[in-house]
């Protein structure tokens, strides 16, 4: 967020307030935001500095916005950030793809996500790669993909998921189409 003739966000996104606060804590060293238009860059850039320069959802037109707050050891080191992003993601309506990739999730971890992805219908690819989610978290998470049909990509390479988790997110993923 930047004031004083510079771009700000606007993106009423709780998620991306989350992670913006993050970075002004010293808790990330930076994110990602990715967004998707329909036009060139040259005539985006410039409906977004003729708009006041206030970058907002409606400038993605619908497209959805890509959130990618990996390597955030904040995650994985008590709760209370833990729980301030699943508030944000029961509530959030615009990030369409969230990467939590690296962030030291664990099984209970895994389980607040899976709660908070019970209640969101607008994350459609969640990445967790890299992650210490075992075959407790990855049940959570089939119990969260029978509630989620929004969800449709699930990223969960290099945890430590066996047989066992394997086949009850095989399920959850069956009962979501």
């Amino acid at each position: 967020v930047r004031r004083q003739g510079k771009l700000i966000l606007d993106l009423d996104s709780h998620l991306v307030d989350v992670a913006v606060d993050w970075g002004r804590r010293g808790l990330v060293e930076g994110f990602t935001l990715l967004g998707r238009t329909r036009g060139s860059v040259r005539e985006w850039g410039e409906t977004v500095m003729q708009g006041g320069r206030e970058l907002k959802e409606a400038h993605f037109e619908g497209n959805g916005l890509e959130l990618d707050v990996s390597e955030s050891g904040c995650l994985g080191q008590g709760f209370t950030e833990m729980e301030r992003l699943v508030a944000a993601l029961k509530k959030d309506i615009i990030v369409t793809s969230l990467c939590l990739a690296r962030c030291q999730l664990d099984d209970i971890c895994t389980n607040m996500l899976a709660g908070a992805l019970m209640r969101n219908r607008t994350v459609r690819e969640l990445v967790l790669c890299e992650n210490e989610i075992s075959d407790e978290g990855a049940e959570a998470l089939a119990a969260a993909l029978d509630q989620n049909p929004a969800l449709q990509r699930l990223d969960l390479a290099e945890n430590q998921i066996g047989p066992r988790g394997a086949a009850q997110l095989a399920d959850g993923l069956r009962r979501n189409q």
